[in-house]
């Protein structure tokens, strides 16, 4: 039992640190779109494989974990829009106020299609 629950740890840990790299992309108005493709077949990719090790009974604090990830990341970004703000002089303040909201806006989007790309496959996959 150790042993299951430490192996998904891992691939828990190894698919967030991907899934982290290529929101570094997919965040950025310039690359979403081409990042997109990554991440919906990322999100088909670690649903299958969490139906493939054998992790179904995981599944749901699978889900939670990435949630809870994603939404610590989200409130980082968030504070460092505000500080970021804060800190520049007034002819910055309305392009990195655009900027920095569009890229939290991408952050949701691409949060929200990993999320349901990810529940989407892993179903196919158990249920077949």
């Amino acid at each position: 039992m150790i042993y299951i629950i430490l192996l998904f740890s891992l691939f828990t840990l190894i698919s967030i640190l991907i899934l982290f790299q290529i929101y570094r992309f997919s965040t950025y108005h310039k690359y979403f779109l081409v990042m997109s493709p990554f991440l919906l077949i990322y999100g088909f990719l670690i649903g299958y494989l969490l139906f493939y090790f054998n992790f179904s009974q995981y599944f749901i604090w699978y889900i939670a974990i990435i949630i809870y990830f994603l939404s610590i990341n989200y409130s980082k970004q968030s504070r460092l829009r505000e500080l970021a703000i804060l800190t520049c002089n007034e002819d910055q303040k309305e392009i990195l106020d655009k900027s920095t909201s569009n890229t939290l806006k991408f952050y949701l989007l691409s949060s929200v299609i990993y999320v349901a790309v990810f529940i989407v496959s892993f179903m196919y996959f158990y249920n077949s």
